[in-house]
């Protein structure tokens, strides 16, 4: 099968792709290349996320492969409250069913992601309100964890606790391994007083 074209508007952008498909002795493979334009992958109230670039997918017998490069048009992320009410694990709502257990994938995984936050990534709440800048590339492979190597940057942004609005003269976060383990390099701190205080964390 040859796919001419494949069109999907999200938002005020779009995603294009051309492909094609086998199957040969049962066993099905695939070959698609995608080009996306502004488009909005979230559009909810707390998070938006537009984006541009483009992306291959390759499938095979019990593999699906997908190296793309991105880059954010305009994201805006809110962080929630972390306050904010949860029910205790010994409520039991009447009619409500437990969900079944996920299922692992039935093929594995392998991606290379290259994505670039641009110039208009901007990260709010719990007391941050930051724009944020940099390049991380995140891969896995067989289904793995993701790891990631590069580096976000805080541009310009604002931190308040302890009762006071610190700025944020450095904010660096670097990825070189486990995704969920990256360095930190923060200082913020109370300008245009007697005396300077603030925050550091390495």
């Amino acid at each position: 099968l040859t796919l001419d074209k494949l069109l999907l508007h999200a938002g005020k952008g779009s995603l294009s792709g051309t492909g094609t498909a086998l199957l040969r002795d049962g066993k099905p493979s695939m070959q698609i290349a995608l080009l996306a334009d502004k488009l909005a992958i979230l559009q909810r109230p707390d998070r938006q996320v537009t984006v541009s670039g483009k992306a291959n997918v390759d499938l095979a017998p019990r593999l699906i492969r997908v190296k793309a490069k991105l880059k954010a048009d305009r994201a805006l992320i809110e962080l929630p409250r972390d306050d904010a009410p949860t029910l205790s694990s010994d409520v039991v709502v009447l009619g409500w069913k437990k969900p079944p257990p996920k299922k692992g994938l039935p093929t594995a995984l392998d991606f290379d992601l290259e994505f670039d936050l641009g110039d208009q990534f901007y990260l709010k709440g719990r007391g941050v309100d930051a724009r944020l800048t940099g390049l991380v590339n995140l891969h896995a492979r067989d289904g793995g964890l993701p790891t990631a190597t590069g580096s976000v940057q805080v541009a310009k942004g604002t931190y308040s606790a302890y009762g006071q609005n610190l700025s944020i003269e450095r904010g660096v976060v670097n990825f070189s391994g486990p995704l969920d383990n990256p360095g930190l390099n923060i200082l913020a701190l109370r300008k245009n007083q007697t005396v300077e205080a603030g925050v550091a964390i390495t």
